[in-house]
């Protein structure tokens, strides 16, 4: 069953916010050529706070997780995002099997949803309710 992760960061200076987003920029490349099991991996800022960012992060299930986090980029990676110092907040889904949608195929003109079908409008959609409910 697919497993997704959200990851909450809040900042005390929009110069850190900047800095995570320029290091999870290279990180979200690194990801796409290398992790072919990382499904989907997402940096979002929050339209309340603008020093909190959030990541949203899908894997095929739980264990592929551990393959993402045994990479030599992530080693790298997390410990310079720690050196920012921001409150974390995690939490994790599995993915559903049924029910909802977050639009329709083409609407509104995003070209980013428009070829989105099965998996990924459910990821969407988890995307979402996560920053609904947040």
């Amino acid at each position: 069953m697919t497993w997704c992760l959200s990851v909450s960061m809040t900042f005390d200076a929009a110069e850190k916010v900047e800095k995570a987003r320029t290091i999870l920029n290279e990180y979200v490349s690194y990801i796409e050529k290398n992790e072919p099991t990382t499904l989907g991996y997402q940096v979002y800022t929050s339209d309340k706070n603008p020093l909190r960012i959030m990541i949203m992060e899908r894997y095929p299930d739980i264990a592929y997780l551990d393959v993402h986090r045994e990479s030599d980029m992530f080693k790298i990676v997390r410990p310079v995002l720690a050196d920012l110092n921001p409150v974390i907040e995690g939490h994790s889904y599995f993915e559903p099997s049924d029910g909802g949608f977050l639009m329709r195929q083409g609407e509104f003109g995003s070209s980013h949803f428009s070829d989105l079908t099965g998996q990924g409008i459910i990821y969407a959609v988890l995307v979402a309710l996560v920053l609904f409910f947040w």
